[in-house]
């Protein structure tokens, strides 16, 4: 079979596109950037093998549910990681690549609710981090487009329901404005992909945007999920990964009446860069422990489970191995676990490795 791929990419046409565009806006699919898309974790184990790794970098992810479903707080645990790595490479430090750079984030409060105390808490730097509370969408959605053309890594929109059009504010409630906040976010998710093509071609470091949406009900749905997102439908199609996220049951403390930890649901209902339809839970402690702080993620459950299906975790009775460590119970591999940092990180790299090998 004869390629007329070659001649044509040295043709003339082709060359005065590459003048006009740059060199780098049509070449052979086998010259761009092939490697596995890098990630962001969240830190929680069954989320991140169900998003494949974390969120992945340099595209478009969006998490939408009912109130207190951990979404703003998702984002904020990957932030926190995301903070731990080298924004060239995607790499925990000391970095493969060698030229560590700490990446830009901007986080855009839509909703004015964001508790920074609790991001703090998280692990989020918010030395290394801009912050910006616009006032409407257009507003809102110019920030956006200006920081992802000038080098930002992570934005962060919380939420693309609150994004309230000018038009809707200088006039009166009582006067409908049908359809348009979904036009207006329309056409800025248009203007995202625009730019994160243009600094991919410039750069080959795509940013990575971050968007929070909430539940609003169909009018007259009679049979079916009344459930839907608002806003349209543009950030759906735009995004890589879509999850949602709902509550589930929360343990109290029977003295002080606060939680203890919290559960919640999630199904990933689009992934473009792995399985998509997983569905799971996962549990946050909702308070300080003597190995456990606010925030962190209770996996060893999970992984123990995980570990034992693939044959990392092996025994019974009172012989147990766990990556050639013995135990004479398998309690104690779970000790292990929440007690010794270095142990976890090597059990949840060794799954994830092998979980997710191609």
């Amino acid at each position: 079979m004869v390629s007329r791929l070659k001649d044509l990419l040295k043709g003339d046409a082709i060359k005065k596109i590459r003048k006009l565009h740059g060199a780098g806006i049509l070449s052979k699919a086998s010259e761009f950037n092939t490697a596995k898309v890098p990630r962001i974790p969240t830190g929680i184990f069954m989320y991140d093998y169900a998003l494949g790794g974390g969120y992945p970098v340099g595209r478009v992810n969006v998490v939408w549910g009912h109130k207190s479903a951990a979404k703003t707080t998702t984002f904020l645990k990957t932030l926190a990681n995301a903070q731990k790595m080298c924004a060239a490479c995607w790499q925990y430090q000391p970095c493969k690549c060698g030229e560590y750079r700490a990446p830009a984030i901007c986080f855009l409060d839509v909703e004015g609710t964001l508790d920074l105390p609790w991001a703090a808490k998280l692990g989020v730097d918010l030395e290394e981090m801009a912050l910006s509370i616009p006032e409407y969408a257009e507003q809102t959605l110019d920030i956006a487009e200006a920081v992802v053309r000038n080098g930002i890594d992570i934005l962060v929109i919380d939420s693309l329901a609150f994004l309230t059009p000018m038009k809707e504010i200088e006039e009166s409630v009582a006067k409908e404005t049908v359809g348009l906040q979904a036009r207006i976010l329309g056409k800025g998710i248009r203007k995202f992909i625009s730019a994160i093509n243009a600094v991919r071609n410039e750069t080959g470091q795509p940013p990575t945007l971050f968007f929070t949406n909430q539940v609003r009900m169909k009018v007259g749905v009679m049979f079916g999920n009344p459930e839907t997102q608002p806003g349209g439908l543009a950030h759906g199609f735009a995004s890589a990964t879509e999850t949602k996220l709902g509550a589930g049951k929360y343990e109290m403390d029977d003295v002080l009446g606060q939680p203890v930890t919290a559960e919640f649901r999630y199904r990933i209902e689009k992934n473009k860069v792995s399985a998509a339809k997983m569905t799971g839970d996962f549990t946050l402690c909702m308070s300080n422990t003597e190995w456990r702080k606010v925030g962190d993620p209770i996996n060893e459950p999970d992984m123990i489970k995980m570990a034992e299906k693939i044959g990392i975790v092996t025994g019974s009775g009172s012989s147990w191995t766990a990556l050639g460590e013995k135990y004479r119970a398998k309690s104690l591999i779970t000790k292990d676990l929440v007690e010794n940092p270095e142990f976890y990180q090597k059990m949840y790299g060794a799954l994830m490795n092998l979980l997710l090998s191609d």
